[in-house]
């Protein structure tokens, strides 16, 4: 039994720990509220309402949003034609005389749901939803750090967990799309969240001890990854791995524990059954959607979109997305907030990459290294797995070696991260333009890659030299992300803050890092 003064100070830790995190929270949201309403912290900046759309349809019992065309569009011998552009719902899908959304339905039922509990008949503009789902997102990251950090060490859970759950925070692109909250930005926000969570979810699954509570957390990460699916269909390519992976990693953690093989197969099918089954429950009731709205199964409305850039995928255009997404520099500007990535960037191209035909470079795009330096540690992670099975073999060498020794819940932290960084740019690394949004599809997973090598500098590695080398990198990556994730908010797309607070931005800009010319 503790000591009585030992035990106040536990509960005194606790709560100082808990305030922290409180103030911490806190700052985080007015932060994403600042940036949403461009510094004015109410109206926030207005861009779209269209989830708003669909859940008043949904309540008034049809799929098509509550918007109708048009009589004059409809009229038309050729609605979809470019040059009809301003009687056009933009962007929605036009098919037999109704707009839909070809984006996941999940935003809107959710909406929907919350205004029919609260006889809510307001509008409510797309920006509303996206800050609650980013910072949804952030609780639940800051929760998955906070519970991956001792299984690296005990020393994790200090100030590198602090460090990334800010970065975690704040790094590009989320300062810059709170900026101009769309219809797109709720998408990527509701997918994102829920493909957090459901890794959150699961890795409570692997770190729990009794069965029926690991199953239990598995299902409630397959539900969140089906409700991710429902948002945004592109993140697919990481679900499908993540289902398995986590049922695997789950059984290999709780064979380690149990003395007897019996029913070993039996125990893994049920594992993934429990993670899987929500996950196709969800993408027939998707289906289903999809064929009551279009009569095809697997047709989401892309054909029909009102839009000038019809969807197109071709490895033509993979070396410009590479380009785009990971190593195209930002532009240094003399003033405030001296970075930006500008919309039509052909001419700063480099001669190694040629145009590719039907290519877009209308929007702004800026490389994962430049826009958020914490992502180079990523490459740490990869090391660290190169360097395994060299380990095992000096390991089985000297006879120290055993199938306890292989850590199913780091690996399963580490292929997780991976999955969420590669998987889903599988679906972008062929499109037809890059843009900055996009880099919020592939940045949880490379968020999360650059905190695991970075646990793995500062912890884990047994020279003391080359840990203090990892301090101080860690921590300027770590400030630099933070701050350049800050300074990007400032510009938004199409120079959001500009447009929507001019005066404020206007006294910002007076900040002036170049030397005036004589």
């Amino acid at each position: 039994m503790l000591p009585a003064s030992a035990s106040s100070w536990r509960r005194q830790s606790k709560l100082a720990r808990l305030l922290i995190g409180l103030v911490a929270g806190l700052v985080v949201a007015y932060l994403y509220v600042f940036f949403a309403s461009a510094g004015r912290l109410y109206p926030w900046n207005y861009a779209t309402s269209y989830y708003n759309l669909l859940a008043d349809g949904l309540r008034a019992g049809h799929l098509h949003l509550s918007v109708e065309p048009r009589p004059e569009l409809l009229a038309m011998a050729d609605p979809m034609d470019p040059k009809h552009e301003p009687l056009w719902l933009w962007d929605a899908t036009l098919y037999q005389g109704h707009y839909y959304l070809y984006w996941g339905p999940v935003p809107g039922i959710l909406l929907a749901i919350i205004k029919s509990i609260l006889r809510m008949n307001r509008e409510v503009q797309d920006a509303f939803i996206v800050a609650p789902f980013v910072f949804a997102r952030f609780l639940v990251g800051a929760a998955l750090f906070r519970a991956m950090a001792s299984h690296f060490s005990a020393r994790a859970s200090s100030w590198t967990t602090m460090l990334a759950i800010a970065v975690w925070a704040f790094a590009n692109p989320t300062p810059y799309f709170l900026a101009r909250s769309a219809v797109y930005e709720v998408a990527i926000a509701s997918g994102q969240f829920f493909l957090v969570a459901g890794v959150f979810c699961a890795f409570r699954g692997l770190c729990a001890s009794g069965l029926r509570s690991s199953r239990l957390w598995l299902a409630l990460a397959g539900a969140s990854w089906g409700l991710s699916l429902g948002s945004r269909l592109s993140l697919a390519s990481a679900i499908a791995p993540l289902v398995v992976l986590s049922a695997f990693a789950c059984w290999r953690i709780r064979e380690q524990r149990l003395s007897s093989s019996a029913g070993s197969w039996l125990r893994g099918l049920k594992d993934l059954a429990s993670t899987g089954a929500p996950v196709l429950a969800s993408l027939f009731l998707l289906g289903w959607y999809n064929h009551a709205r279009f009569g095809s199964w697997t047709n989401a409305g892309i054909d029909h979109q009102l839009t000038w850039g019809r969807f197109s995928w071709s490895r033509s255009f993979i070396v410009a997305n590479l380009y785009s997404y990971f190593i195209r520099p930002l532009k240094l500007t003399c003033g405030f907030p001296f970075l930006d990535a500008p919309e039509d960037w052909t001419s700063d191209l480099p001669k190694w990459i040629d145009f590719p035909p039907g290519y877009s470079w209308h929007e702004s795009s800026a490389g994962i290294f430049f826009t958020a330096p914490w992502a180079c540690l990523g490459a740490l992670v990869l090391v660290y797995l190169a360097i395994l099975p060299i380990r095992r073999m000096v390991l089985r060498a000297k006879g120290r070696f055993v199938g306890g020794s292989v850590n199913w819940t780091i690996l399963f932290c580490i292929a997780a991260a991976l999955v969420l960084a590669m998987a889903p740019f599988a679906a972008i690394l062929g499109m037809w333009l890059a843009t900055m949004r996009y880099q919020a599809d592939i940045g949880s997973g490379i968020m999360l890659l650059g905190t695991i090598g970075c646990w793995i500098w500062v912890h884990r590695t047994p020279w003391r030299s080359v840990r203090s080398v990892g301090v101080a990198a860690c921590a300027l990556l770590g400030v630099a992300t933070i701050i350049m994730g800050l300074l990007m908010g400032f510009r938004g797309y199409y120079n959001q803050f500009e447009r929507n607070n001019p005066r404020l931005y206007e006294k910002l800009a007076r900040f002036n890092v170049c030397t005036p010319k004589q």
